[in-house]
């Protein structure tokens, strides 16, 4: 078993955060993918199962559980940037329905530097300034 950083220029909401990464003055996030085989991605088909956050890859589909084919790193990132634009999609939805939305969040402000942050999930970001921004994020 061994575990790799995938990085994005945007939040996967529904992905666990492994850490924030400040790099020319723009935000970008890293998440662990565990592959529990022996196998590189794109040296033969593996399967994400269990549920998106988790990010895990299997060498053979599981009965009952989420079994989406895996055969390329491009297929790992077109992924998690699809889940990431559902998540986004369904916020917007949310929002729209519930006008009381951001008094409600959970925020988190942190300097504009690398770092491993509490929260597990990083929505979106709420406000930024030269030194610092602030989170929308889940625990």
């Amino acid at each position: 078993m061994n575990k790799f950083p995938i990085v994005t220029d945007y939040p996967v909401p529904s992905c666990v955060i492994n850490r924030l990464l400040w790099k020319d003055g723009k935000w970008f996030y890293e998440y662990l993918v565990t592959n529990k085989t022996d196998i590189d991605v794109g040296e033969a088909p593996l399967y994400i199962y269990g549920h998106i956050q988790q990010l895990t890859l299997i060498s053979n589909i599981k009965k009952g559980h989420l079994n989406i084919k895996v055969e390329s790193m491009d297929d790992l990132y077109r992924l998690v940037k699809k889940q990431a634009e559902a998540d986004m999609e369904y916020r917007k939805e949310w929002i729209a329905n519930h006008p009381d939305y951001y008094d409600n969040v959970s925020k988190l402000t942190v300097k504009n530097e690398t770092q491993e942050i509490e929260a597990q999930h990083v929505i979106d970001i709420f406000e930024q300034n030269e030194e610092t921004t602030t989170f929308i994020v889940a625990y």
